[in-house]
């Protein structure tokens, strides 16, 4: 594939990398990112590279603060995992030499890359990574494979969601082969605190159920009473899934606060395609799993009815 030579050529030639994901990442994003670093790290190990942005919690020591300008403006700068330029997790990306994009998501504006590597058909960014490794015939070493597994199973909601495909199961048993304990992956990933569960009771509890859409609005004091070392903010975020598999919920979301003032939005189907949606409240994502952003509450009543609308046409059809 021509598209991965020239990929592959601008990671030889650059004298720096920055990685970067989006702004508030899920675990795609984390293991796009710490997988990437460690497949370039070992198949160039003299390769500087620089992780940035938000890091995760179980490799604080690699992620960079305070790039020295001069730095950046000599680096490849590889997003992965992020559609639009705006949601780049990197204040310093404009002064960057070159831009190599690394995604899976519907491309609903211009690419922003000098090389944009993007398979909208795969399920997670951690796939299209380990597909660009293969064809690339790169060694994959076991803590590469761990982390971009994560993102796999995370995005694939353990390969649940409609988008996993023969490919997806490829990608998994190939990392798998390289000897990674699944069970103990899925045990960090999943494994939850009764802190994490009560949390998850008392929003079931206090959600709003409307004509088959039910939602749930954090506010900035439950965050502060309930995140805190037993309920990790990622895990505090992803209540959204509990709303999963109940029958009268065709769609369903989370609203919470963020730093900024603004709310960000959850929104997740099991049949409807709700990224239009997310598209008009800026931001986007993938047909049945996407996020949004609103600046105020006063906006819910129009989510909720564009949402609405998307039912109503689909029992229609």
């Amino acid at each position: 594939m021509i598209l991965n030579e020239q990929v592959e050529l601008e990671i030889k030639d650059a004298k720096y990398i920055i990685i970067a994901k989006h702004q508030s990442p899920d675990w795609d994003a984390f293991g796009s990112s710490l997988g990437l670093y460690h497949l370039i790290k070992d198949n160039f190990p003299n390769k500087e590279i620089f992780l940035v942005g938000e890091p995760d919690e179980y490799n604080l020591d690699l992620w960079s603060k305070n790039l020295d300008i001069n730095i950046v403006k000599e680096s490849l700068l590889i997003t992965v995992d992020t559609a639009n330029i705006e949601r780049v997790d990197f204040d310093q990306k404009k002064y960057v030499s070159k831009i190599i994009k690394i995604d899976h998501h519907i491309v609903y504006e211009n690419n922003f890359g000098n090389y944009n590597l993007v398979l909208e058909n795969t399920i997670a960014c951690c796939e299209v990574i380990t597909l660009f490794a293969l064809d690339r015939k790169w060694k994959i070493s076991q803590i590469a494979a761990r982390n971009l597994y994560k993102g796999l199973i995370t995005d694939s909601n353990r390969f649940m969601y409609e988008g996993t495909s023969s490919s997806t199961f490829f990608v998994a048993a190939t990392l798998k082969e390289t000897g990674i304990n699944i069970q103990e992956i899925y045990s960090e990933l999943y494994m939850r605190s009764f802190q994490c569960a009560k949390w998850n009771a008392h929003v079931l509890l206090n959600s709003i159920l409307s004509n088959g859409i039910i939602y749930y609005v954090a506010t900035n004091d439950e965050h502060l009473e309930w995140v805190n070392d037993d309920l990790k903010f990622e895990q505090w975020k992803s209540v959204v899934d509990v709303f999963n598999n109940i029958k009268e919920v065709k769609i369903w979301m989370l609203i919470y606060p963020k730093d900024d003032g603004t709310f960000g939005v959850s929104l997740r189907s099991n049949k409807y395609s709700i990224v239009e949606v997310a598209n008009k409240f800026n931001g986007g994502g993938h047909r049945l799993a996407s996020g949004a952003k609103i600046k105020n509450l006063d906006e819910i009543p129009a989510i909720l009815n564009e949402l609405h609308k998307i039912i109503n046409e689909g029992e229609r059809k």
